[in-house]
């Protein structure tokens, strides 16, 4: 799936205009932000209805993704743990470690995957001029163009080299995946920074 989910499967979310998405998102986010933990459940049924709605699997994607789920576990798994006392849910007296964790795990899901449906539905040519129309610099929206393009190049580097440690019967290391991902990046970065040095680019001028 990754950033060709924009491509594989186009739906209302995809056609939506970029500057119009990126406002709403924002909108979102603030929303979630500053309202009670307890609207959390709703914010996150809106972000699985979006999903649908964008006809691309909730499911699949965190399983695809499952390093991002650690964002918002570590948080609510501390919650859990050391939150003391008690709150009162449908007439019952409950963990408030319990219940506040649970909670504060659907809300940063929520903050978690609702971007990554913008990116999963939005082609990153368009993000530039969005970001420029809403007043960003050219630099810093050219910066966070190529930094879209780049997160499905890297994902793939990563994929290809897990599979190519499985192919040689190498057990499952981090840091083995970690170094050839790394050096594949700055090479792609210093490759690009000259190519754009030596055809006189400037993002200012862009």
């Amino acid at each position: 799936m990754g950033m060709l989910g924009y491509q594989r499967k186009k739906s209302i979310v995809h056609s939506l205009d970029v500057r119009l998405k990126l406002a709403l998102l924002a909108l979102f986010m603030l929303a979630q932000v500053f309202a009670p933990l307890s609207f959390a459940p709703l914010f996150f049924a809106i972000t699985l209805a979006l999903y649908s709605f964008a006809r691309i699997d909730f499911l699949e994607v965190v399983k695809s993704r499952k390093a991002l789920l650690l964002l918002p576990l570590i948080p609510s798994l501390l919650r859990l743990l050391f939150e003391k006392g008690s709150v009162a849910v449908a007439g019952m007296l409950l963990p408030a470690g319990m219940v506040n964790g649970t909670l504060n795990l659907v809300f940063l899901c929520s903050l978690v995957y609702t971007p990554l449906l913008f990116a999963l539905t939005t082609a990153p040519s368009q993000i530039s001029g969005a970001l420029r129309f809403y007043g960003m610099p050219k630099r810093w929206a050219f910066i966070f163009s190529i930094a879209f393009v780049s997160v499905a190049y890297i994902r793939k580097k990563a994929e290809r080299t897990l599979a190519a440690q499985r192919a040689r019967g190498c057990r499952r290391n981090a840091l083995a995946l970690m170094l050839p991902v790394l050096h594949t990046c700055f090479r792609r970065a210093r490759t690009l920074s000259l190519s754009m040095a030596s055809r006189g680019f400037d993002a200012d001028a862009a």
